[in-house]
């Protein structure tokens, strides 16, 4: 994949700034020390910000409540890091590949 900028954020509210800043093809949200509160948080943000941009989550802690809501939230792809990162190269492309 070429072609792309890649920009990252420290937490939630660092991304929710860039967010609002940037258009972005594409969130990837990686939050290893944040709760399942915070990240359902970002995805709803991210959301109300960006509307249709495609968001993939990405964690290895999926629980059945936060597959659930990520659903709901319309979420591109939930991928476990056990599935290393071939399995989140192939989401990301499909998302991206969905969006357009």
């Amino acid at each position: 994949m070429s072609g792309y900028r890649v920009d990252t954020a420290l937490d939630a509210d660092a991304a929710i700034t860039l967010l609002k800043k940037h258009a972005f093809a594409l969130l990837v949200l990686r939050c290893p020390h944040a709760g399942e509160r915070e990240k359902l948080r970002l995805v709803r943000d991210a959301k109300r910000i960006c509307g249709r941009m495609p968001v993939v989550l990405y964690s290895g802690d999926l629980s059945a409540s936060l597959l659930r809501t990520a659903e709901a939230l319309d979420v591109a792809a939930c991928v476990d890091k056990s599935g290393g990162f071939d399995t989140l190269l192939g989401a990301i492309r499909e998302a991206l590949r969905s969006a357009t």
